[in-house]
């Protein structure tokens, strides 16, 4: 609230320099100060606004500023200006003075800040205040630095020299502070780039970082070093055009160009920014595909137009290319059609023609491509299980993953499988193990064949087996053996794991076998543990006759395995408090103590037996859990 009202006669010095001191008390200073700048002359007061402002909280004399940095009246702007210069200290000036200014949306209201601040602070003192900042020993560096708007205008050049600074500490926080001006983004974009060649990585992963955030302002710079020697630069700067996205669009020329880099990283780069700008690049992707004659261009361009929603007009253009002499470039023509489904049935004519190439590569993807588009099959097969049996591990390995997605059905598929299991090559085998889940039967004759290959193949191919056996929910006790060899012999985690969860669908017959790895193993204890209290209820008689054996570390485990299994292993126990052996006796009654829960309705028929040892360990259990009301 604003606590005066304008008087009808002019106020005298002594009443306006009251006012003014009074308005630290008050609340809402700077309305209430912009309230006697805007009625009363400041002329009338013998106080000076350094006076006036000394006894201000910084705060509050920055949203004063803000508010002044507002109005039309750029006289009584200067003035406040004009004296805070002089009643702060450095650098708090230039902090507060910045980020009033940020708030100018008068271009004269900036002028004559310009003015007043550079017959203040020379460059070499506005340099040194600067680098204290970017040190990170004032608190507000980020403040110093971040000048929105034309404010930084007339410090450009200063900008330009620290990006030279020695320091790459400096270096690096200019570069991170660079990219978010709003104001001569093309002018910062061209310094920013050159420090993608930075010896420093940090300070080039920083500039890429800001150029991207300039947006459309860097396309221009990072475009001109897509020609550079250095891989690593290339790389940043494809990465920064994929990151500001569509507004690249300008951009994709050069990145086409770059699909037929030497160098696989820039490739992979150019396919990422190309399918980031998304479908703003659609139409300079169609028209690339159409005049490139580059066909390593050709095909990537290929691969990033099978991410479009399928169209007419892809299709048309696909047709164009697909009599092209190059062997490459025509199977991933063919594949592409095949991505577009149903849109590409008027090339179903010819895509037939190519399904009879004496070429292994193109006639496999005319298969794979009339299978996508067509709903009916059968005369595919044929051909597909001949490819099967190709020279050529690759086309085997997608004949047969093709063979199963399609023909499932057939017999012959099954016999081609179990064939496919005796490969030569790893990856065919792991294409035929991965196959089984998807067959309607399996031959009983796969398992020691699986088993076998559990001691023997790879680490992927272990674990394609592992998980075929949970898909296909295999009891087999025998692998066993094999799968705690893997436990006991393989440091990898993702062996190991499906190794325990193959154990536990085996169920009970696992636990002695897991017990045993558990005593030697440290490392798998906790996930043996957890995999046995999971088989549950059917490990309970395992795990008590453990507890008779003489290892007193398998007697422990089993007990607190027992603990784990909770309401299910009661009834045991409560069994257990039965027998003669001592220990047994005693881990029963700590495992019964620790569950708790339920215990007391089991222990009924012992506390009725007539054997006096049998009622006193039930009487001893129900004592360590507190049970007052027992009926008896």
């Amino acid at each position: 609230m604003i606590f005066w009202k304008k008087q009808s006669k002019k106020s005298t010095s002594e009443e306006i320099n009251q006012k003014l001191l009074e308005l630290p008390q008050s609340q809402d200073i700077p309305q209430n100060f912009i309230f006697l700048l805007e009625n009363y002359s400041l002329q009338q007061t013998t106080l000076s606004l350094e006076k006036i402002l000394s006894g201000w909280p910084i705060d509050t004399i920055l949203d004063l500023g803000k508010n002044l940095a507002t109005l039309e009246d750029n006289k009584l702007f200067y003035k406040f200006i004009q004296q805070f210069f002089v009643c702060k200290e450095e650098p708090e000036t230039v902090i507060f003075s910045l980020q009033i200014l940020a708030n100018a949306k008068n271009a004269k209201i900036s002028d004559c800040l310009y003015d007043k601040y550079l017959e203040i602070f020379n460059a070499q003192k506005v340099n040194a205040i600067f680098s204290i900042a970017v040190r990170k020993e004032h608190p507000d560096a980020e403040t110093i630095a971040l000048m929105s708007g034309t404010c930084a205008i007339p410090f450009l050049w200063l900008w330009q020299k620290t990006l030279k600074n020695r320091q790459s500490k400096i270096r690096l926080e200019t570069t991170k502070i660079l990219g978010l001006f709003p104001w001569q983004q093309t002018k910062i974009a061209s310094l920013l780039v050159v420090l993608l060649e930075d010896k420093k990585s940090e300070i080039c992963k920083a500039a890429a970082f800001s150029l991207a955030k300039l947006g459309k302002y860097s396309v221009p710079s990072l475009t001109k070093v897509l020609v550079k020697k250095d891989a690593r630069t290339r790389t940043l700067a494809i990465w920064s055009l994929g990151k500001i996205g569509e507004d690249a669009a300008n951009a994709i020329p050069y990145l086409v160009s770059s699909l037929s880099d030497d160098d696989p990283k820039v490739v992979r780069n150019a396919k990422w920014a190309l399918e980031n700008i998304g479908e703003g690049a659609r139409e300079s992707i169609l028209e690339s595909l159409a005049t490139v004659g580059n066909v390593k261009q050709r095909i990537a361009l290929l691969a990033l137009i099978s991410n479009f929603p399928p169209a007419n007009d892809v299709v048309d253009i696909l047709l164009k290319l697909i009599d092209e002499p190059d062997d490459d470039l025509c199977e991933a023509v063919i594949r592409t059609l095949g991505k577009m489904k149903d849109k590409a049935s008027k090339a179903i004519k010819k895509l037939k023609k190519f399904s009879k190439s004496k070429i292994p590569m193109i006639k496999l993807a005319a298969i794979f491509a009339l299978s996508q588009i067509e709903e009916k099959h059968q005369d595919l097969h044929p051909m597909l299980f001949q490819l099967c049996a190709d020279e050529s591990p690759k086309i085997r390995q997608e004949a047969l993953q093709l063979t199963v997605n399609i023909a499932k059905k057939s017999s012959k598929t099954q016999r081609i499988v179990m064939k496919s299991l005796d490969d030569k090559d790893d990856n065919v085998k792991k294409s035929a193990v991965e196959s089984l889940a998807e067959l309607p039967e399996i031959d009983k004759k796969i398992m020691p064949k699986l088993r076998s290959y559990l001691l023997e193949g790879d680490r992927e191919l272990r674990v394609a087996i592992m998980k075929t056996m949970l898909d296909l929910e295999v009891k087999d006790y025998e692998s066993i053996g094999p799968l705690i060899h893997i436990l006991q012999s393989s440091s990898d985690n993702e062996s190991n794991e499906y190794a325990l969860l193959n154990l536990q669908s085996i169920g009970e017959r696992s636990v002695i076998p897991l017990m045993k790895v558990l005593n030697k193993d440290t490392k798998l204890r906790k996930q043996i543990s957890n995999i046995i209290a999971e088989i549950s209820e059917p490990a309970v008689p395992k795990l008590l006759g453990l507890l008779k054996g003489k290892n007193a570390n398998i007697r422990k485990s089993s007990i607190k395995i027992l603990e784990k299994i909770g309401q299910p292993a009661i009834p045991g126990l409560v069994n257990a408090l039965k027998e003669d052996n001592f220990w047994i006796k005693k881990a029963a009654t700590i495992a019964l103590i620790n569950i708790k829960e339920n215990v007391p309705e089991h222990l009924v028929v012992l506390l009725k037996s007539d054997n006096k040892e049998w009622r006193q360990a039930g009487l001893a259990v129900l004592k360590e859990i507190h049970i007052d009301n027992l009926e008896r």
